[in-house]
């Protein structure tokens, strides 16, 4: 054994430890992926620089051979793992998603099942040549097809590789440049060997590729402990550094500026070309951000170009514990400051606006003593107590100036309402501090947490004795008026009874059938108009009546002032359920009680003179329907008697009672049309009329 197989073989040793080392100090370093990829590629440079180390040192060929194919496992999977560990190390998450490194893996595992079946297909050695040399037996391989396919496919891997390192090299501060380049050059040594070995450039028979590996392991240490490696991460630096929406100074001991991102750029509208130049070259205009640099204080809030923003200064640590600088985080705080602001006025307009309000604000607790936690000012006026003695029931407990016969109903209406979780209004009766009685109107609410607990109740108090007094001056007023309205009615409607009993009184003395008709007829007018009066006088509502109810009463008042049986002249009602007013009910009445009189008098002759005939099918009928469509009122009247004879023009007739349905539909601002088909129709349209229009003159 000479001295240069001792080399070798120390050179295979040295890589297989050197790397077997890195990899359980990654392992018991690791905590994201790209520690994992550098533990896999390590990994890797373990099993090739150990198979080859017991390749070298096998005394026969058969074993030599064994770990030759047990190399492959390292030689196939070192280019992906290394890869993966350029592409987790930059920060391109989107290519290191489970499918895409499980599709890279697929070319090494197919290689390395080649190298293991090798006898079979001779696809990765063509032909293995034992070879006498002063280092011992070395076995000399005649490469196959699949070897230079691995070649293919593990290349192009290492150079993208490198090609990233470079990009990132050169946008990298100064510290990151050594972490880079220590990874760059670990890539490219074995890459250079191995590209010698293969093309057979050195006389050297053994593949030096494991321990070109080992200067890998090397620079892959001087990364990890000099420069770490594993902890810091260049290109995530710079794009979390940028991209934050913070701005960061970095100052050494010389105050001069080392680094600023874009927002602190943004900030201080200066650029990056400031990078290198003293704090008061840059910011010496800034009198209050210089004293800040200057003094001890490690916390502000500064006004920096119209802005409100708060600095923090950080003092920056080596590994030894001695300082070479300081790093200033710059938050935006413009908005919190002037929210802050708008916030403090809020609250002066809010105290002077509650201090100003003629009644109580309140903040209580739900309790039976109303244990007040906030009372507004007013108290005093509205209490006669002052705000320190009802505050925690201090000298007296809310409840205990509710009036006593109200304390239940107080309690009652409000648990009531927090159950429903709805506000709660009313009105009850306080006594205050000098004995005298208000009455008091509160709104409130309950103030519940996100988890639906009652937290408190908040409301306002307002005195309403004034509101009261009036409110019940005004019912009194009212009833009082109410009475006088109804007696008028009564006195109007027991007048027009009298007239009407002097009418029938004078009837008695008249012999002449014309005269009596018209005595007849003017007493049920008269009627017709005092029923108005009556149903006034019995309503709740002392300004309108019930329509339908009039209507029917005033049909039976007629079918019974004129004997007539309603068998032998049905009455066929059809009226909505509306109100009218004095002004319109009386002529509307007076229409329908001409109308009717003049159908029961003339529309049936043959069955009011011989009412004997009355059968089954043998009656008349009697139709009146009322209803209203928006404002319009509709009133038809009809029957289905002889009818009106068609040389009668109703517009202009001798008979008293149409000229008088047509004075009252003018009356009205209606229209009247006639349908003679059937009987006879009128149809009669109107509108209500306004207050106070009466002004009948036939």
């Amino acid at each position: 054994m000479n001295e240069q197989y001792l080399i070798y073989a120390a050179g295979f040793a040295i890589t297989f430890l050197v790397s077997f080392i890195l990899v359980v100090y990654g392992f018991k370093k690791r905590s994201i992926q790209l520690h994992t990829f550098f533990i896999l590629a390590l990994l890797s440079i373990c099993v090739w620089s150990f198979g080859s180390l017991m390749e070298f040192i096998s005394p026969d060929i058969t074993s030599k051979i064994l770990w030759a194919k047990f190399s492959w496992i390292g030689i196939t999977t070192v280019s992906p793992f290394l890869f993966l560990f350029v592409l987790s190390y930059g920060k391109h998450e989107k290519l290191l998603k489970k499918p895409y490194i499980v599709l890279l893996l697929v070319m090494p595992s197919l290689i390395t099942i080649l190298a293991f079946t090798n006898e079979l297909h001779h696809l990765i050695w063509a032909n293995i040549i034992p070879v006498s040399t002063n280092l011992g037996v070395i076995l000399v391989y005649k490469h196959g097809l699949a070897v230079w396919l691995n070649l293919l496919y593990s290349y192009p891997l290492l150079i993208i590789g490198m090609v990233l390192m470079v990009y990132m090299f050169i946008n990298s501060s100064k510290v990151y440049k050594l972490q880079v380049a220590a990874v760059l050059i670990g890539i490219a040594t074995p890459l250079i060997l191995n590209i010698i070995y293969l093309g057979r450039i050195s006389p050297v028979l053994v593949d030096l590729t494991p321990i070109a590996f080992g200067i890998t392991s090397i620079f892959a240490a001087i990364g990890v402990f000099r420069f770490d490696l594993l902890n810091i991460l260049p290109v995530a630096h710079s794009k979390l550094f940028k991209n934050m929406t913070n701005g960061f100074l970095v100052f050494d001991n010389d105050d001069r500026l080392l680094e600023i991102n874009s927002k602190g750029q943004e900030i201080f509208k200066i650029t990056s070309d400031s990078i290198g130049s003293k704090f008061n070259d840059i910011f010496g205009k800034y009198e209050k951000l210089t004293s800040f640099y200057r003094e001890s204080e490690n916390n502000a809030e500064l006004l920096i170009n119209n802005k409100w923003f708060n600095l923090q200064k950080t003092p920056l640590y080596d590994k030894e514990n001695i300082s070479y600088g300081h790093l200033i985080i710059i938050t935006d705080i413009d908005k919190h400051k002037k929210s802050e602001a708008d916030l403090k006025e809020n609250q002066r307009m809010l105290k002077t606006l509650i201090s100003n309000l003629p009644g109580v604000a309140y903040k209580c607790k739900n309790d039976p003593q109303w244990t007040m936690e906030f009372v507004s000012e007013g108290c005093l006026e509205l209490t006669g107590y002052p705000v320190r003695d009802l505050l925690m029931n201090k000298k007296i407990a809310y409840n205990d100036l509710v009036h006593e016969d109200d304390r239940e109903y107080v309690w009652s209406e409000i648990q009531n309402a927090l159950e429903e979780k709805r506000p709660f209004k009313l009105i009850y009766r306080i006594n205050t501090a000098d004995l005298k009685e208000k009455f008091v109107w509160e709104q409130g609410r309950g103030v519940f947490s996100e988890y639906g607990e009652l937290l408190s109740l908040e409301g306002f108090i307002t005195d309403i004795t004034d509101s009261k007094e009036s409110e019940e001056k005004l019912k009194n007023s009212l009833k009082e008026k109410n009475i006088l309205l109804q007696e008028i009615h009564h006195r109007v409607k027991n007048n027009m009874q009298i007239i009407s009993s002097l009418l029938n009184l004078q009837s008695r003395y008249v012999s002449e059938e014309g005269t009596l008709n018209v005595l007849k007829e003017s007493q049920s007018r008269i009627k017709a108009m005092g029923m108005v009066h009556e149903k006034l006088y019995q309503s709740d509502n002392l300004a309108r009546i019930n329509f339908a109810d009039y209507i029917k009463s005033l049909i039976n008042e007629l079918y019974s002032s004129n004997y007539i049986n309603s068998e032998l002249i049905k009455l066929n009602i059809d009226t909505e359920d509306l109100y009218l007013d004095i002004n319109t009910a009386i002529p509307c009445g007076l229409i329908i009680n001409e109308l009717i009189t003049n159908v029961i008098k003339h529309a049936f002759p043959d069955l009011v003179n011989n009412p004997e005939r009355l059968s089954k099918n043998n009656h008349g009928n009697i139709y009146i329907k009322f209803s209203k469509n928006k404002n319009k009122y509709n009133l038809i009247v009809s029957d289905d008697g002889i009818g009106l004879s068609l040389d009668t023009d109703f517009k202009n007739t001798n008979t008293l009672g149409l000229q008088l349905v047509n004075a009252l539909v003018d009356q009205l601002d209606g229209t009247m049309k006639i349908n003679r088909a059937n009987g006879t129709e009128f149809i009669i349209n109107f509108y209500e009329q306004p207050k106070n229009s009466m002004n009948f003159d036939p």
